[in-house]
C-alpha cells in the first residue's frame, strides 16, 4: 500500500472512531480527492505505530503559528509570532489503548523537534476529552490556554497544551 492510501485509511479510521476529537467528519474526509492527501501527508512528519502489518496508532508533528483565537492562561510564555512544533492528530485504535502507544509516539515527536532546535512542543485537545487530556499530562504537557479551531463545528474550545523539551 502507499504511504498516501496508508494515511487515508488511519485518517478515516480516526474519524470513524472519535470524530469529536478532530474537528471533521468521516464523510468529508472520505470524500476528498488523492490531491488532498497527499497534501495532508506532505503537510507533516507522521509516525505509525504497527505490528505484524496493522496500524495500531498514529501522530503528526507539523510546524505552525498559534491561532488567532489563542486565550494564554496567566503565566504562559508562549507567543505567537513563534512556529512550534504541534502535536497532531493522535489517536490509537480502541483495542489498543492503555498500552503506552502514544508515550513512544509523542516521546519520539518530542525528540525530533528537540533535535531541530524546539525548546516546547504544543498540541490542542479538545476540552471535555479527558482520557486524552490525562495521557498529555502524564506525559508532561500542561493547559496553557485555549481556542477555537477554525475548521471544527464544536461549540467549546480546544485546551492548548505544552511540554518543554530538552536539547
Amino acid at each position: 500500500m502507499d504511504e498516501v492510501q496508508r494515511c487515508k485509511d488511519i485518517r478515516l479510521a480516526c474519524l470513524a472512531d472519535a470524530p469529536y476529537a478532530f474537528g471533521s467528519t468521516f464523510e468529508a474526509e472520505s470524500a476528498q480527492p488523492d490531491h488532498w492527501w497527499e497534501q495532508r501527508l506532505a503537510d507533516g512528519y507522521w509516525v505509525v505505530a504497527e505490528r505484524d502489518g496493522e496500524d495500531l496508532a498514529v501522530a503528526m508533528l507539523m510546524y505552525q503559528g498559534l491561532p488567532d483565537s489563542f486565550e494564554p492562561e496567566p503565566g504562559s510564555d508562549l507567543e505567537g509570532a513563534e512556529d512550534y512544533p504541534w502535536v497532531r492528530a493522535v489517536w490509537t485504535r480502541p483495542e489498543h489503548r492503555g498500552r503506552g502507544l502514544v508515550d513512544l509516539l509523542l516521546n519520539h515527536l518530542g525528540e525530533v523537534a528537540a533535535a531541530a532546535g524546539a525548546r516546547t512542543l504544543v498540541l490542542g485537545v479538545r476540552a471535555g476529552n479527558d482520557r486524552a487530556i490525562g495521557a498529555y499530562r502524564r506525559l508532561g504537557f500542561t493547559s496553557v490556554g485555549r481556542f477555537w479551531p477554525g475548521n471544527a463545528q464544536m461549540p467549546q474550545p480546544n485546551l492548548l497544551m505544552a511540554r518543554p523539551l530538552s536539547a
